[in-house]
């Protein structure tokens, strides 16, 4: 059976880790934790099986990873958001912050992953292969992903509700206004 990555999942955790580490960037954090996913999406069009290779690894955090946010970052921050009603991000500026937020943001969601996948390659090049991880071993595959979903997805909605309250805003808000929605996520988003 395929399994197709359940990315913007990722994303409650880098915000949780701006709430307890405030000088983090969370650009990068947020970028940073969905590109592990992208070697799923490449590989899997590829028909290539288990699609989670060196970007799921340790090493992979360090490097490609690392390489691909700072990339995303530097693209995305260049943009001129306002043509589309959005506000403009920071200009970009390489840091040890932005290095480190790159980091933590890929290593986060490759430790979260190594709880309920069948198939970590946390070790690559060294060690085993494909380590299987401990909520599969106690539960079973089916049962971990998804206690580790529905816990991601509870969380991702308890954090979007704060945001959006910080704003005078209900949750309501994202189907509501999808722009305006964008515009509160994306002010939150500015460091």
């Amino acid at each position: 059976m395929r399994k197709v990555p359940i990315t913007p999942l990722h994303f409650a955790y880098p915000w949780l880790l701006k709430w307890i580490f405030k000088r983090l960037n969370t650009l990068t954090l947020l970028i940073s934790s969905f590109i592990p996913d992208v070697e799923n999406i490449i590989l899997a069009f590829m028909g290539i099986y288990p699609n989670r290779l060196i970007t799921h690894s340790l090493i992979g955090v360090f490097t490609i990873d690392l390489f691909l946010t700072i990339s995303i970052v530097y693209l995305i921050a260049n943009i001129n958001l306002r043509r589309i009603g959005l506000p403009n991000l920071k200009p970009f500026k390489l840091s040890v912050n932005l290095i480190i937020s790159g980091i933590l943001g890929a290593l986060l969601h490759v430790l979260i992953d190594t709880l309920h996948h069948e198939y970590n390659p946390i070790f690559w090049p060294i060690g085993p292969t494909y380590i299987t991880g401990p909520l599969v071993i106690w539960l079973g595959q089916f049962q971990a992903h998804f206690i580790i979903h529905l816990l991601s997805l509870l969380l991702l909605i308890y954090i979007l509700k704060k945001i959006f309250n910080k704003n005078d805003e209900r949750l309501s808000i994202i189907y509501k206004n999808p722009m305006r929605a964008m515009i509160v996520l994306m002010k939150s988003i500015i460091d």
